[in-house]
């Protein structure tokens, strides 16, 4: 059957990048509007035969340091081989987590894309652009998801492109430089010396699509969950029901509404049955006074009552939902940590790793080392430094929206009496939600405030080597 992306939205081009870069097989089920992968053919093999490159050349970068360090040991060149080890890390370590585990990390994107479908519609629905208000509409959390995913493509791939066109210019004037595969030829050869340029600018796509494809889809999923999370706050979930804020319509609550607000009565213990039993009564009663004024007026309006009741009504259907689909946030939030948080932890413990090494170089090299190669250590640390000013920020949001979720259903318990059941009830389900976020392999969550943290500890780092050295 010929697969066709069209049902994923702006979101296709992610997953066909990555299929095509061989970063990872993903595998897009347009008939059932599923994400899984391809467990054989062609992307597959692909995949692997980036496999066997990244290891040739994280093995290659291995050997050719130890022989640089034994018989050259040039400060700058040292250095420069370092970086390319470290840089090899990345793609080693995600295929490492990768083999094997694919039907992992493919479930783990396809529940996240389910839910963000089910909640907001979301980029994978294609939803047409509509006017968005103050609240946060299905539509306005719609378009500002569409806006998180372009934008931060646009940046890796930018990123991409600067880092690919250096590597490139730097081959051609220094073919021979340690770390290129072709200064272990004593002549010149010109065929072999392109072969080689290519396999260089081959590892460069693997290690930036590798970068590309762990951290663009946490952003995003952290973003999409965020949007999730903000539709079914108090405010959002009654947008989303009724397109208004507190006066639900009353036909659509009272009569459609009504068997799942006296469900959740009959759910109740005899001990605790003073609200399910006597307010139902009565609550019952008032849907029937206000039918029957509804039709004496023509239709025109409803007594306070009855206001009051479908107001307690929309508020129970509401924060019913709201919790059961903050309980599938909690799953797809566990699910992609199961999948990425080890190599989340890889990469940024190479980003750290790089980080002192470039901002050190010249530093305690500036004498020796060329004007050219001070600038291009500058600009990589750059780069990397504001890689990291947006990622766990955007990563950070997931933790603050959770406990602002939990916050807004407080405040939507008002439609309810206090001391009922219902009240008590909810109030306890809301309190054990516990928060969200997304870690590194166990060891730390990742939160706006880590970013203070990892430039303090790269400081340190590069204050404690210049002392040494």
């Amino acid at each position: 059957m010929t697969m066709d992306d069209t049902g994923f939205g702006s979101y296709s081009f992610y997953f066909k990048l990555l299929r095509n870069f061989g970063a990872f097989p993903f595998r897009v089920d347009h008939t059932g509007l599923k994400v899984t992968y391809y467990p054989d053919g062609l992307f597959k093999w692909f995949y692997y035969v980036n496999f066997i490159g990244v290891m040739f050349g994280a093995t290659f970068q291995a050997v050719k340091l130890l022989l640089t360090i034994q018989y050259d040991p040039d400060p700058i060149n040292v250095i420069a081989q370092l970086c390319w080890m470290f840089a090899m890390c990345i793609p080693v370590s995600n295929m490492n987590a990768y083999i094997r585990r694919e039907e992992k990390v493919a479930q783990s994107v396809d529940s996240w894309c389910q839910l963000e479908r089910t909640v907001i519609g979301s980029s994978l629905r294609g939803l047409p652009s509509m006017p968005s208000g103050p609240l946060p509409t299905m539509s306005a959390c719609h378009l500002k998801q569409n806006r998180l995913f372009r934008r931060t493509t646009v940046l890796y791939i930018l990123m991409g492109i600067i880092g690919f066109i250096g590597m490139a210019l730097h081959y051609w004037f220094v073919p021979r430089f340690p770390a290129y595969l072709y200064s272990i030829s004593e002549e010149d050869n010109p065929a072999f010396m392109y072969a080689a340029g290519a396999y260089q600018l081959w590892i460069v796509i693997i290690i930036w699509s590798h970068v590309y494809g762990t951290e663009v889809i946490m952003v995003v999923a952290s973003g999409s969950l965020v949007h999730c999370l903000e539709t079914l706050s108090y405010r959002g979930a009654v947008v989303m029901a009724n397109n208004q804020c507190d006066v639900p319509h009353l036909n659509e609550v009272l009569i459609k509404n009504w068997a799942a607000f006296e469900g959740k009565g009959n759910n109740a213990n005899q001990q605790k049955s003073n609200f399910s039993n006597v307010h139902t009564e009565k609550a019952q009663e008032k849907v029937m006074s206000a039918l029957q004024t509804r039709i004496k007026e023509g239709g025109k309006g409803y007594d306070d009552d009855s206001v009051y009741l479908a107001s307690v009504v929309q508020n129970v259907v509401d924060i019913q939902y709201a919790l059961d689909r903050y309980k599938d946030v909690e799953g797809v939030v566990d699910g992609l940590n199961n999948a990425y948080a080890k190599m989340l932890f890889n990469h940024q413990s190479v980003y750290m790793t790089l980080m002192c090494t470039l901002f050190y170089t010249p530093i305690r090299h500036l004498k020796i080392l060329p004007v050219e190669g001070s600038l291009l250590f500058a600009v990589i640390a750059v780069f990397y430094c504001i890689r990291l000013f947006i990622f766990y920020p955007s990563m950070g949001r997931l933790n603050v929206m959770s406990a602002t979720f939990v916050e807004s259903w407080k405040e939507g318990l008002r439609h309810i009496p206090r001391g009922k059941y219902a009240y008590e009830f909810y109030l306890h389900k809301l309190e054990s939600c516990r928060k969200l976020a997304f870690d590194c392999g166990g060891f730390y969550l990742m939160q706006k405030g880590t970013v203070l943290t990892f430039v303090s500890i790269v400081t340190t780092h590069i204050i404690v080597l210049l002392q040494l050295y």
